[in-house]
């Protein structure tokens, strides 16, 4: 009787309790649909400028399609706003602010005393510096993937392929430290286009990777200490090729020299103030004697060394068949002088007239003698 009641109680369910729930249901969703776009608009780190989530550690250091631009300094991990004003980008934090506030302070007093010289014609936005543009990205480690780079990828086509980068492992080819150095040229090479920090190819791009690769570590008792790779643009490579001799290291050389002084314990910021010094002067004096290239000659130095050679052996034979021509005639008087004995009575009709007379009157008397009985 008890449960009776209780039923009769209870109201019997209608059409519009159902309706009701899914209506909640619904705006529970769209509300937490809501919260969640918030907070990604919120948090510009969880979302990368390529439309996708931010890429892994793993995948930057395999690609350089996915390395952060400077632009982005939330993905670069640059905080202080001064650093800012250049390019520089640390993705992976491998360095810390001491490290990266040297740079800046090299950069301000190179800049400073380079303010007055521009290269290119076009004005530079923002008030940057005219001078050389360059840059600084740094990894942690460089993973030489398979499909994470090739020699065709450049600013306008540098696809990523998440399905086989997801994990990148390092490929068997990279396993030379020629090939490996091809791959980190290539990857700072791909970062310098994507930057575009110039507008006349005036860049240069350092890739600094922490770890430096076994392939290229030389002393393995030294452990693996940091590593540089560098692109340059065009016009750099074009003004400073001309001023490179046998005397003169060229931009890679002098990278290379530095890297083996990392190797052998130098410490970054050290190395970071000769790298920009070094840099600086070779740059100075390209530019010091640089000449445009419609007033350059277009006979190469071997050509003239050619053209002086076949002049020096033409001397020489002009002057053995002058001296030939004299031994000859010396030698042709000398054979003659002894045999030829009519050239003493041939001088004597050429002279005065008195001469002469006189050699008339003995042939006269040669004559007479012989008519004689």
């Amino acid at each position: 009787m008890r449960a009776y009641l209780i039923m009769r109680a209870t109201p019997a369910p209608t059409c519009a309790q159902p309706l009701f729930l899914l209506l909640f249901v619904w705006h529970s969703v769209n509300k937490l649909v809501d919260a969640a776009a918030t907070r990604t608009t919120n948090a510009p780190s969880a979302l990368a400028q390529y439309g996708s989530p931010a890429p892994s550690s793993d995948l930057i250091a395999a690609t350089p399609c996915v390395y952060p631009l400077p632009s982005n300094s939330v993905r670069c991990s640059i905080d202080e706003a001064h650093l800012r004003r250049y390019n520089v980008c640390d993705p992976h934090r491998a360095v810390s602010m001491t490290e990266l506030s040297v740079i800046s302070k090299k950069l301000d007093h190179l800049y400073l005393q380079k303010d007055d010289t521009c290269l290119c014609r076009q004005e530079t936005p923002n008030n940057e510096p005219c001078w050389y543009k360059f840059g600084f990205a740094f990894l942690k480690r460089l993973i030489p993937a398979d499909a994470g780079l090739s020699d065709d990828y450049s600013s306008q086509y540098c696809p990523i392929n998440r399905t086989n980068m997801a994990r990148p492992t390092e490929a068997p080819i990279y396993r030379s430290r020629k090939m490996l150095e091809h791959y980190g040229y290539q990857f700072a090479r791909v970062v310098r286009e994507r930057w575009a920090m110039g507008q006349c190819n005036e860049d240069i791009l350092f890739l600094i990777v922490m770890e430096r690769p076994k392939q290229l570590v030389k002393n393995k008792a030294n452990g693996q200490q940091p590593y540089i790779f560098v692109s340059v643009g065009s016009l750099v490579q074009e003004r400073t090729d001309h001023i490179v001799t046998r005397e003169t290291k060229t931009l890679e050389q002098l990278v290379n020299a530095l890297n083996d002084k990392l190797e052998h314990g130098y410490t970054l910021n050290a190395v970071y103030e000769r790298l920009l010094d070094q840099y600086a002067e070779m740059l100075t004096l390209a530019d010091q004697t640089w000449y445009k290239p419609k007033n350059r000659s277009h006979v190469p130095d071997w050509a003239f060394m050619v053209f002086a050679g076949c002049a020096a052996l033409l001397g020489l034979m002009a002057l053995g068949l002058c001296l030939m021509k004299t031994g000859v005639r010396r030698g042709s008087q000398r054979g003659k002088s002894g045999t030829d004995t009519q050239r003493r009575w041939k001088a004597g009709f050429v002279g005065e007239n008195g001469g002469e007379k006189t050699v008339n009157q003995v042939h006269m008397f040669i004559a007479g003698a012989r008519n004689q009985p």
